[in-house]
C-alpha cells in the first residue's frame, strides 16, 4: 500500500519527542504564550540550579583556601612568639650575667625575702609593745633570759608604759638608710649620722641599736636588745619618752638562719 501524500503526521504527531517542521517540542513555540513562558522559565531555572551549584563549589573551594591560609598564618605567628620567648630567655643580662629566667627568679626570691623581713619586723614590734604594756605576762620569759630584775622594775613602776603605734613609713625610711650607708648591713659608723640629717624626723632625739636573732625565733631580738643594754634598759626601752619605735630587719649574707634587727628609737625632743 503506497504512502500517503497528506500532512496527517503534522496534524497528529504520534510522539511529542519527534521534530515537527524543524521545531523541537517543548521549546515553547507551540501552544499558548503562557505555555511558552512557563517552559522557558523551567529551562532557565534548571540552568540557574546548575550555576548555583557551580558557585557553591567555587565558594567552598575559596573558603577552604582562606581557612587553610588563616591556619597557616596563626601557626606562623605562634612559632614566631615561641621563638621570641626562647630568644629572650637566652639573652644574657649584662649587669648580672644571668638569663632572663634566672633574673626573674632572683627578683621573685628577693621579693619573698623582703616580705619575710617585713613580717619579722612587725612580729618584733608587737612583742616589744606587749612586754612594755603587759610586763607581768613576761616574768617567766624575763627570768629565763636573766632579765627578771628589769622586768620586775617595769611591773612595779608607777608610770605604766604607753602603747606604741607602728609607723610603716618610718620603717621604710630606716631601711633605705641602712641600704645606702652600710656594707651588707655590717658597717654602721655613718648610719646614725646620716639619719640625724633626715628632715622628716629632725625634731626627735634618736637612739639606734642593732642586735642579731634567729629567723625562726624573731622575739629573741627583743630579749637580746634588753640583755645587751642592761645598764640603760629600764630607762631607755620602758620610757614614755618614746614617740616611735622604728624597726628594720636585714638578712645576713651567707646565713639563712640569722638576721639583724635595727631598733631606732625616736624620742621626744628637748
Amino acid at each position: 500500500m503506497g504512502g500517503c501524500n497528506c500532512n496527517c503526521l503534522l496534524k497528529n504527531p504520534e510522539s511529542n519527542n519527534e521534530m515537527v517542521n524543524g521545531i523541537i517540542p517543548g521549546l515553547g513555540l507551540r501552544g499558548s504564550k503562557k505555555d511558552e513562558h512557563n517552559e522557558i522559565i523551567n529551562i532557565n531555572t534548571e540552568n540557574d540550579v546548575f550555576k548555583e551549584e557551580e558557585d557553591d563549589i567555587v565558594k567552598k573551594d575559596n573558603n577552604n583556601e582562606l581557612f587553610l591560609k588563616k591556619q597557616e598564618q596563626i601557626k606562623e605567628k605562634e612559632e614566631e612568639e615561641e621563638n621570641g620567648i626562647a630568644l629572650d630567655n637566652l639573652r644574657i643580662n649584662t649587669k648580672t650575667g644571668l638569663s632572663r629566667n634566672a633574673a626573674q627568679e632572683i627578683n621573685k626570691n628577693e621579693s619573698s625575702i623582703a616580705s619575710m623581713l617585713q613580717e619579722l619586723g612587725e612580729t618584733i614590734f608587737d612583742y616589744f609593745n606587749e612586754i612594755r604594756t603587759n610586763p607581768k605576762d613576761y616574768e617567766k620569759a624575763a627570768e629565763d633570759h636573766g632579765l627578771g630584775d628589769i622586768i620586775q622594775k617595769v611591773i612595779n613602776s608607777l608610770n605604766p608604759c604607753n602603747n606604741l603605734i607602728i609607723n610603716f613609713f618610718f620603717n621604710l625610711l630606716l631601711s633605705s638608710y641602712i641600704n645606702n650607708n652600710t656594707d651588707n648591713g655590717e658597717k654602721n659608723n655613718n648610719l646614725l649620722e646620716e639619719i640625724e640629717k633626715e628632715e622628716k624626723i629632725k625634731n626627735y632625739n634618736k637612739k639606734l641599736f642593732v642586735v642579731e636573732a634567729e629567723i625562726n625565733n624573731p622575739n629573741e631580738a627583743v630579749w637580746n636588745l634588753i640583755y645587751s643594754n642592761k645598764d640603760i634598759a629600764f630607762e631607755t626601752f620602758f620610757s614614755n619618752n618614746i614617740e616611735y619605735l622604728v624597726l628594720s630587719c636585714q638578712k645576713k649574707d651567707n646565713d639563712n638562719k640569722m638576721f639583724k634587727c635595727y631598733f631606732l628609737l625616736l624620742l621626744k625632743g628637748d
